[in-house]
């Protein structure tokens, strides 16, 4: 499995692809993604607006039908529309259920999608 140096700056020991942080600074690793989330769960899922589409993302119906989708499609689909193979993370709306709350589990209004190209989708959908 490639390797590459641990993401703390003087650190040169050598971590699998898949992690970013080595044993020795797994903690700063745990310890900024908690931060990260508490942040984005404060400004973003728990506010007035949003709260009705957290539910349905926490909902046992949401985590059955994005798993159906991620066995069903593991790759993500818009890099195979460039031949590119990545594994896909992200099971995106291509609808958003802000625009249709029918759609929310329609496996036909679903697509996975890697990190990369979710984020580059939103960026693009925020510009325009």
């Amino acid at each position: 499995m490639p390797k590459h140096p641990c993401k703390v700056s003087h650190c040169k020991q050598l971590v699998d692809y898949s992690k970013l942080y080595c044993a020795t600074h797994e903690h700063i690793g745990i310890k900024r993604k908690q931060e990260q989330a508490d942040r984005y769960n404060e400004r973003v899922r728990n506010n007035e607006y949003n709260k009705q589409y957290t539910k349905f993302y926490q909902s046992s119906v949401w985590k059955q039908t994005r798993m159906t989708k991620l066995l069903a499609q593991p790759l993500c689909e818009e890099c195979l529309k460039h031949n590119n193979v990545t594994q896909g993370q992200i099971v995106h709306h291509i609808i958003e259920i802000r625009d249709d709350w029918d759609k929310r589990v329609d496996q036909n209004n679903l697509e996975t999608i890697c990190r990369e190209c979710h984020n580059k989708h939103h960026k693009r959908k925020w510009r325009d």
